[in-house]
């Protein structure tokens, strides 16, 4: 179980706040290694999932305490038993791939709309593969990740020119347009009440403050004003005041029509 522990390690470094994107392919081609040979997949891919998780994740226990911290690595653990389960029965690592990017299309979804921190593409913010994330989406960019690995972990001449040549072919298509017009933005944090699991609870009270502080900002021209996502985590369909209260407030009125 040494190299899946190591393994784990290599790929947490691909992620902020280590972010060497290039580690997440050395690390998913020991895992695969060590899949191959391992007896015991199953367990092998929870134990991999575990430590790489807990590593990634270890930022919420900060405000959320150790326990949700634990239990939410344990959740997101348990979506890596398919991995090991499929290897078991079919000894292909083709099918390990397609299972990994299936189950992390489930892990972002589900429970509660998902946890997708530690999506593989998310490593990938610094690699040349990036620009397929503008064809693909996340899902291709993990694909491409995964499979640039799986060539690594076969360590043929052939393999690693394959990866060398497609690093070289996505280095040049188009990235995302520069342009030298400039745009004025404010990010508002307006806090919660207290920290813990509890504030979910207190969306209104959450809500007031990000509009109390908006209104303090905005009195400068801003093209656009950035809130946090927990921001308006109540449906204002449900309470008209804070409907009302935003529109009085000029602020995210168009966003409420979505919701």
């Amino acid at each position: 179980m040494v190299i899946f522990l190591f393994s784990a390690l290599v790929v947490s470094a691909a992620f902020e706040p280590i972010g060497i994107w290039y580690l997440a392919l050395v690390g998913y081609a020991l895992f695969f290694r060590g899949l191959s040979k391992s007896r015991r997949p199953v367990l092998a891919s929870f134990i991999f999932g575990a430590i790489l998780n807990g590593i990634v994740l270890h930022w919420s226990s900060k405000y959320v305490g150790a326990l949700p911290w634990l239990l939410l690595t344990s959740l997101q653990a348990a979506f890596y038993l398919p991995v090991g389960w499929i290897y078991r029965k079919t000894g292909s690592l083709r099918w390990v791939l397609l299972t990994f990017l299936i189950c992390e299309e489930l892990r972002a979804r589900f429970p509660f709309g998902g946890f997708a921190w530690t999506r593989i593409a998310f490593s990938q913010v610094e690699s040349p593969l990036l620009p397929l994330a503008a064809i693909g989406g996340v899902l291709l960019l993990s694909f491409a990740t995964l499979l640039s690995a799986l060539a690594l972990n076969r360590l043929k001449v052939r393999a690693l020119v394959l990866v060398a040549v497609s690093f070289l072919i996505v280095s040049f298509l188009p990235n995302n347009p520069t342009s030298s017009e400039k745009i004025s933005l404010i990010a508002i944090q307006g806090n919660t009440p207290s920290v813990g699991l509890e504030f979910n609870s207190r969306a209104k009270a959450v809500f007031y403050l990000h509009r109390d502080t908006t209104r303090q900002l905005v009195k400068q021209k801003y093209d656009a004003v950035v809130w946090p996502e927990n921001a308006i985590d109540i449906d204002p369909r449900n309470y008209p005041e804070i409907l009302s209260s935003s529109y009085g407030a000029g602020i995210a009125g168009e966003c409420f029509r979505h919701v």
